[in-house]
């Protein structure tokens, strides 16, 4: 479990180390990198989606609503995404958010998935250990280390040349399953082991000292790692209209709050009168959209606005809200983290702290329009 956690810390500091001169940006509404197309240096694209088919001599970072990694990197992968595929060759470590995470290529370095489901397919090869933080997840594919982590339903089908530590509901071994080296799980359920399954050591079974211990923890990773895929999508497919957000809320954080608050409460009575007419559903649907669309949004634009007030403290006024970077996104992210883990009290300070963001993202699109 500490190798877990450790290597959830890097993933989040691997974000800011990627973002050097040496790093190339490709942003749009979708990016392809093209089989023959190759990259020399670091290289992050966002998109919806983001596929990558040609070689990237660095590190490779996308975000996406769905990544396809078919080609090549000759460093370390960083995936965010809602779907995520892997069928390329990663000749460092592999580390990836995603909704439903698919690897079925060559990896030589470590793999670290965090994600509603993970499948490795049975041409999937990883060089190093597999850390695993999901609800289900099936492995038919060679791993060279350790299998660690925290899996509501592990599935084990394929060969696995270390030990296998994992906390879970349930775990199967199935036909296929050598393991080199001991099983230690930590569940309220037996292992169910195919006839044909190979342990090469010892089967170890500890009950779980809590059966919740760990929910706390899925509970702040997961928003933490939403925050962040969604702040980060935002400032690199339009960090004017962020920075604008930010700076305008900045300015004055009282008049925010009280816009947010007071549309927060207007808006739905409104819609509700609207849904009484015929004609006026139609409008009250759009609204409505409108509506969850700039709550959503000013979820997005909070870390950003945590991060550049907590900078501009620590540096004692000399930074302005103006200077948002990808450093203060993180900052603010990891902030959002500590407030999640606080109960009650952290949950009212980010609803306060949304409402401030969500007026002044409504005062930044006001006056935007009537620029227009």
């Amino acid at each position: 479990m500490k190798k877990i956690k450790l290597s959830v810390l890097v993933l989040c500091l691997i974000i800011a180390s990627h973002a050097s001169a040496s790093t190339f940006v490709r942003t749009g509404a979708q990016y392809e990198l093209s089989k023959g197309e190759e990259i020399e240096g670091n290289f992050l694209a966002v998109g919806t989606p983001v596929s990558l088919s040609g070689s990237i001599e660095g590190d490779a970072v996308l975000l996406g609503n769905q990544i396809t990694v078919t080609g090549y990197t000759s460093g370390d992968f960083l995936g965010f995404g809602i779907l995520s595929r892997t069928a390329g060759i990663v000749d460092g470590d592999v580390r990836i958010v995603s909704g439903d995470a698919t690897i079925s290529g060559d990896i030589k370095g470590d793999l670290l998935v965090l994600a509603g489901s993970v499948d490795v397919l049975s041409s999937a090869t990883i060089g190093g250990d597999v850390l695993l933080y999901a609800e289900t997840a099936a492995i038919s594919g060679d791993v060279k280390g350790d299998i660690l982590g925290n899996v509501r339903n592990l599935t084990l089908d394929g060969a696995v040349g270390g030990n296998v530590d994992i906390a879970t509901n349930q775990l199967i071994l199935g036909s296929n399953a050598s393991i080199t080296e001991s099983v230690r799980y930590t569940s309220n359920n037996l292992l169910s082991q195919a006839v044909d399954a190979v342990v090469g050591q010892k089967v170890l079974r500890n009950d779980p000292v809590s059966s919740s211990s760990e929910q706390p923890i899925l509970s702040i990773l997961m928003p933490t790692f939403m925050l962040l895929f969604a702040t980060l999508l935002w400032f690199f497919l339009s960090k004017s209209t962020l920075k604008n957000v930010v700076t305008t809320t900045a300015n004055d954080p009282v008049r925010s709050f009280t816009v947010g608050f007071v549309a927060l409460v207007v808006v739905p009575f409104v819609v509700f009168v609207l849904s009484l007419s015929l004609v006026g559903m139609y409008v009250a649907a759009l609204c409505i959209f409108g509506y969850i669309t700039l709550l959503l949004l000013a979820v997005a634009a909070m870390p950003a606005l945590i991060g550049c007030g907590c900078v501009r403290l620590l540096k004692l006024n000399s930074v302005t809200y103006k200077d948002l970077s990808l450093a203060t996104i993180l900052i603010g992210v990891l902030v959002c983290a500590v407030l999640f883990a606080i109960p009650s009290l952290g949950l009212y300070v980010l609803i306060i702290l949304s409402l401030v963001t969500f007026g002044g993202l409504l005062q930044a699109s006001f006056r935007f329009s009537r620029q227009e």
